[in-house]
């Protein structure tokens, strides 16, 4: 039968060459972690440099958005007048039309 000390003894072992191994698996994934902190460094450096470059822009698309502003309303406006003055020359239009079909009516002209 095992006695006390030799259970302690088993258990020095058993985790000595678990620890080691494990140390061992850890190894080349430590150097694969290492390998991935470079890159996001990197990338973390790119994406800092692409939004400074953005700031501008988003300025610029502020303003641009400003200036378009009045000019959409105008371009209602101008669709409104356009259907204004559609709707006027239409009428007038039809108006004459009718005025010609009763005068060439009573002077008996068809055309």
């Amino acid at each position: 039968m095992l006695t006390g000390q030799d259970l302690n003894k088993i258990d020095v072992l058993l985790t000595k060459r678990i620890g080691e191994e494990f140390k061992r698996e850890l190894e080349p994934m430590k150097k694969d972690l290492a390998g991935v902190k470079s890159d996001l460094t990197s990338v973390k450096s790119d994406i800092t440099g692409i939004k400074s470059e953005l700031e501008p822009m988003k300025k610029d698309l502020s303003v641009v958005k400003r200036e378009i502003s009045p000019i959409k309303k105008d371009i209602v406006k101008i669709r409104k007048d356009q259907t204004t003055i559609i709707n006027f020359f239409d009428r007038e239009y039809l108006d004459l039309r009718e005025r010609v079909e009763v005068i060439e009516r009573r002077l008996n002209i068809g055309l």
